[in-house]
């Protein structure tokens, strides 16, 4: 990645620098804060519903780059992603489906 950002003149971002809340899915500062008062099932089953969000805006950035992308480089990024990301999307979508199962749902609120 950081070679096709400096191909395309763009500035690289700062090692160990976390977005956060920059689109769809994204959690925020507030948010990743929110968790800290959290604990066990709470916890989790927030984390999980964050994740699942994030993996979630990842796929559709990864098939409007496959749809409408230029770059060949970026395009393959995005496919590679795409596989990626959706098996993780799919294991985070299991475990919540077990925590929901196992009568933790309730505890999240």
């Amino acid at each position: 990645m950081a070679g096709m950002l400096q191909r395309w003149h763009q500035a690289l971002p700062s090692p160990y620098q976390a977005p956060t809340g920059m689109g769809p899915g994204m959690m925020s500062g507030h948010d990743w804060a929110g968790l800290h008062h959290r604990y066990g099932h709470a916890f989790t089953g927030h984390w999980l519903d964050a994740m699942m969000a994030n993996r979630s805006a990842e796929l559709a950035l990864c098939r409007a780059e496959l749809r409408a992308g230029a770059s060949p480089q970026a395009r393959h990024l995005a496919q590679a992603m795409l596989t990626d990301r959706g098996a993780q999307l799919a294991w985070l979508q299991r475990w919540h489906h077990t925590m929901d199962h196992a009568g933790h749902h309730g505890d999240r609120n």
